[in-house]
């Protein structure tokens, strides 16, 4: 079974609350010694979802899938911090292969400086009082 499809529908049934994280995580351990088996298949099996959720779940895959031309390694990008360290602890080399290339958190950020930084009474002006209070006015 392909480890990134199975975790994209892993991530993507948690992120839409189908799942929690402990059962995430749970599945994912138990598909590691179950890989012939799809991950949907087992959370079925352990009654974590129900058929219509698995359907749900799918139409998001495809969504994803679709959005980055099929690669589901690039789907997976968008992972919580927290589920990639959960992942991480799982000693699985297709699991560890399937996040290895997704950003952490120490990963570097890109800086954006911004030269025209305009002053509060340049960026708007007051046109009327609407209304005085006892800490300020509406304008």
């Amino acid at each position: 079974m392909d480890a990134d499809r199975n975790l994209l529908f892993g991530v993507l049934a948690l992120q839409a609350d189908v799942i929690d994280a402990d059962q995430f995580i749970n599945a994912c351990t138990l598909w590691t010694t179950r890989k012939q088996v799809a991950l949907a298949d087992l959370l079925i099996e352990l009654g974590w979802i129900n058929p219509v959720d698995r359907a749900d779940v799918e139409r998001l895959v495809e969504r994803k899938l679709r959005k980055h031309g099929g690669n589901a390694r690039a789907g997976l990008a968008g992972v919580a911090d927290h589920v990639k360290r959960s992942l991480a602890h799982l000693q699985d080399e297709d699991i560890q292969r399937s996040i290895a290339d997704l950003s952490g958190p120490d990963a570097p950020t890109t800086m954006v400086t911004i030269d025209d930084i305009r002053r509060p009474e340049e960026r708007y002006t007051l046109t009327r009082l609407h209304a005085t209070g006892g800490i300020g006015r509406v304008w």
